[in-house]
């Protein structure tokens, strides 16, 4: 067989990878079905998914939105970002304003005592023709709860809300309300934090296990074997070369670049398919995936000048320093 077309290894790389995301993450798949079980039974609760970048965080999230999906339940979700001044509540705005574009937030009768307080968050339910507001944190809390609570109805409702480790204060206080105050809802809260980063989001993950108010999922690298069968997954093979191996483990076990090197090595020719197998065909000291060079490049600037300090203390100290 001669070599295959590149744009077509390409897009069964990308299109698979909704397919072999989660290997090496059944036991966390478990548990996070467990707890949509559970949920839908009436007692929910908030679950945090912990990790390093690219180790398959959002992908454990977007499974269990399938799952609820395929159940009939309803799906909110809400993103803080980075930025210099986070503003109030914003992934919990965004989960909301989202579910009322969708037509599946329920109709304000059912939170009328909470409707002001909700405006705060949504702009189509604000009025200006309310009195005194309790615009409290506890009181915005208990506002989403209520509206959680309506939106799930019978059956359940999953609220997922990532990138916590940017978020405001507001929203970790939250948070931290849902986690005390879900026990007894058809509620499930799945929350990511990248691990590492700081930040009110991470030290709410930590507390909250702590006092045994919400699991946490920390997400390890994938092993050898899990990496493997991921890179026969995605390029369609039974079995997989030492050399396409040792290429993958470059990315150490990190799901979303072994994703990268392998899409990466393919346009760029090091990684090719003769006689129906896959083989490095040529040196490929110089592939880095270019999502992954941007992401340092973007990182390094956040540091400003301190960027060249940190890649010469990596060179000089290694991998792993204080």
């Amino acid at each position: 067989m001669g070599l295959v077309d590149e744009s077509s290894v390409l897009r069964s790389v990308g299109s698979t990878a909704v397919s072999v995301d989660l290997v090496g993450r059944e036991v966390e798949l478990a548990h996070l079905r467990e707890a949509l079980d559970a949920a839908c039974a009436g007692e929910g609760g908030v679950v945090f998914l912990v990790g390093e970048a690219g180790i398959g965080k959002s992908r454990l999230a977007e499974a269990v939105a399938s799952d609820s999906a395929a159940r009939g339940l309803p799906m909110l979700r809400g993103r803080a970002i980075q930025t210099a001044t986070p503003a109030p509540y914003r992934p919990l705005a965004e989960a909301l304003s989202s579910a009322v574009r969708a037509g599946i937030a329920p109709e304000l009768t059912e939170v009328n005592p909470f409707r002001a307080i909700l405006g705060r968050l949504v702009p189509e339910w604000r009025r200006d023709d309310h009195g005194p507001l309790d615009e409290s944190q506890v009181a915005v809390a208990e506002a989403v709860l209520r509206l959680l609570r309506a939106t799930a109805g019978e059956s359940g409702v999953v609220l997922v809300l990532e990138d916590l480790h940017w978020a405001d204060p507001e929203t970790v206080t939250a948070v931290e309300y849902l986690a005390d105050n879900l026990s007894s809802e058809r509620v499930l809260c799945v929350v990511t934090v990248r691990e590492g980063h700081g930040g009110k989001g991470t030290d709410l993950a930590e507390v909250l296990r702590c006092r045994r108010a919400a699991p946490v999922l920390h997400l390890a690298p994938l092993g050898e074997r899990e990496v493997t069968a991921m890179v026969a997954s995605c390029l369609g093979a039974a079995t997989i070369s030492d050399d396409v191996v040792a290429l993958a483990a470059r990315a150490e076990g990190v799901p979303f670049i072994v994703e990268e090197l392998l899409t990466t090595a393919v346009s760029t020719g090091a990684l090719v398919q003769e006689a129906g197998s896959w083989m490095v065909a040529k040196r490929v000291e110089a592939v880095v995936p270019a999502t992954f060079a941007e992401s340092i490049r973007r990182r390094l600037g956040e540091l400003g000048d301190d960027g060249e300090r940190v890649v010469v203390a990596a060179a000089v100290l290694g991998r792993q320093f204080d």
